[in-house]
């Protein structure tokens, strides 16, 4: 066991990092299904912007996953870079990207179509989703939010503003939900700021988009489990997934080179929380760093 025993009644979630690449992929479905039976998740998210060769995620990734037993995956900043991979976020329910990429307005649209008859309306996918499942013999639902960060990233709209939103959507149309966030940025700033805001307001706040686990987890005194960084799922000998001998290459004489994934075993990395349900504060928050051996 790697999570201490699961608290009568509570909600246990496995929240996995950035999903890297074939390795990556190899990794999960290797490794996530014995881990969801063995410590009882009975839920599981996994972000996956980085599957397809470390930009999207294709329809054949998405079904070997949600067979695993992934119920949500969240994207990021890579989210839209591949628009062949478009259709996939909005085919999938329990597939979600940053909630706070913009929105335009109707006028801004219609102006846009007719400079642009090609361009679509608007963004495909969604910033959150609600999960039912079966927990412990009773039935348990779970509200999945994805944001982005902005600092060091691209300006998208306000993260914090967003979230309000969600939370208001909550209070009227899922009461007693408990809420995940997946915030995906490169600032610990930032996430820890988010944190800190919504204490007691969010059952977990997981970061992802660095790759690198951090040693912060912790349980906020108003009840939010938090921390900077799930880590990555993907190679261990690597440059945040990428092959040694090409970043080190590149920063040596800071040229451009066409980054390969790296070879040879991948790990496993996330964090498992325990939420109560009637209270909907986090109980315990537990690292997850397991390595295949190949």
């Amino acid at each position: 066991m790697i999570a201490p025993e699961k608290p009568k009644g509570a909600v246990r979630v496995f929240s996995g990092g950035d999903l890297f690449g074939e390795s990556g992929m190899r990794c999960v479905l290797s490794l996530l299904p014995s881990l969801l039976k063995t410590e009882k998740i009975d839920f599981c998210i996994i972000n996956g912007e980085n599957t397809d060769g470390g930009s999207g995620i294709t329809e054949e990734q998405v079904e070997k996953l949600f067979s695993s037993g992934v119920d949500v995956i969240t994207g990021g900043n890579h989210s839209f870079e591949k628009k062949s991979l478009w259709p996939v976020l909005d085919k999938y329910t329990n597939i979600i990207r940053p909630g706070n990429f913009p929105i335009l307005d109707n006028d801004t649209i219609q102006r846009n179509q007719k400079l642009f008859p090609d361009q679509a309306a608007s963004l495909p996918g969604k910033g959150y989703t609600i999960v039912e499942k079966d927990a412990g013999g009773s039935p348990a639902r779970l509200c999945v939010v994805n944001i982005q960060g902005r600092e060091f990233m691209k300006a998208l709209d306000c993260p914090f503003r967003y979230m309000e939103n969600i939370l208001e959507i909550m209070k009227t149309e899922y009461p007693g939900v408990p809420v995940v966030v997946d915030f995906h940025g490169e600032s610990n700033n930032e996430k820890e700021a988010f944190c800190l805001y919504f204490d007691g307001k969010i059952s977990a706040v997981t970061g992802t988009h660095t790759h690198v686990q951090t040693a912060d987890a912790r349980i906020l005194e108003g009840g939010t489990a938090c921390i900077s960084d799930l880590g990555m799922c993907g190679p261990v000998r690597s440059v945040i997934g990428s092959d040694p001998e090409d970043s080190i290459q590149k920063a040596l004489y800071q040229t451009v080179r066409q980054m390969k994934e790296a070879p040879g075993p991948a790990a496993l990395r996330g964090c498992i929380t325990d939420i109560d349900r009637t209270t909907l504060k986090a109980l315990s928050i537990t690292t997850v760093d397991e390595k295949e051996s190949l």
